[in-house]
């Protein structure tokens, strides 16, 4: 399971790259993961300082720092 939350942060890393700032809800949808696999691999890369994020209404936008 570690490895497979790996990727996916990379991937959730090169869509920020390409993309900006994102809600955590469009990075579910267009990776198409379940929320407990997206808030793992967020919180992967925000333990890593690779990621800023804020509350925005009802969700999360999240950014490369």
């Amino acid at each position: 399971m570690t490895n497979q939350i790996g990727f996916l942060a990379v991937d959730i890393y090169n869509m920020l790259k390409d993309c900006g700032e994102v809600s955590v809800l469009t990075v579910k949808s267009k990776l198409n993961v379940s929320n407990t696999q997206v808030y793992l691999a967020i919180g992967w890369l925000l333990r890593e300082g690779k990621l800023d994020i804020k509350k925005e209404g009802d969700d999360y936008l999240v950014k490369l720092v």
